[in-house]
């Protein structure tokens, strides 16, 4: 059928996909595990510099790669950002591990 609409389709499938069963889920790790009140002296200890490096070299996958899925490789190729992406992902992943 040409000119159907298909983002109700996919709509639907990712409803089925991940919606219901992570309320399911949801629901029961709620009722069933036992959860432990939590502990602010262990924010102390916490990696934050870590963190924010991993949020970085995440964050820059994720917008080369939709570029890349947009179709605007070659625009993105000639900007001034595009050779610093992999190495600010690189450093951001090597430091955060």
């Amino acid at each position: 059928m040409i000119g159907v609409d298909h983002r109700h389709a996919e709509l639907a499938l990712a409803v089925y996909v991940n919606v219901i069963p992570g309320t399911i889920i949801t629901i029961l790790v709620a009722a069933l595990v036992k959860i432990d009140k939590a502990d602010p002296s262990l924010l102390k200890g916490a990696d934050y510099i870590g963190m924010v490096l991993m949020a970085v070299s995440l964050g820059t996958a994720e917008y080369v790669l939709k570029k890349a899925r947009a179709g605007t490789g070659s625009t993105m190729q000639r900007s001034e950002m595009a050779p610093s992406l992999p190495v600010l992902r690189w450093f951001c992943s090597s430091f955060a591990a």
